[in-house]
């Protein structure tokens, strides 16, 4: 997807179409381009972390995210948040009925 985007973006750049391209520049052009999206490619990984928060400062997605949650109602929100602890469901049960039983041991054998 990447090199599709490099590519495209050199076409548009130099303002040429696809027969001008296949015409006058040929095969050493499509190396060009080849190229550009390989360094890109490389490149890349390096500015994401450079662009985290201006991206997070535009998008506002934490506001976004804060502002729908608060407005859902109750049964609704647990809805949403049902699904993240059903995984570990099965162990917050376990481990709630381990220290129940630890609680209820340690409170019978102080009355003994």
């Amino acid at each position: 997807m990447l090199m599709a985007h490099a590519g495209r973006y050199c076409d548009e750049t130099l303002g040429l179409g696809k027969l001008a391209v296949g015409v006058v520049a040929g095969e050493r052009y499509h190396e060009a381009k080849v190229r550009f999206g390989e360094l890109m490619r490389r490149e890349l990984p390096s500015t994401v972390p450079l662009s985290e928060n201006y991206m997070r400062e535009c998008l506002g997605m934490k506001e976004e995210i804060q502002e729908k949650m608060s407005a859902l109602p109750p049964a609704e929100f647990e809805g949403v948040l049902h699904p993240v602890f059903e995984a570990d469901e099965l162990k917050l049960i376990l481990v709630g009925a381990a220290l129940g039983a630890a609680a209820g041991f340690a409170q019978s054998a102080a009355f003994i």
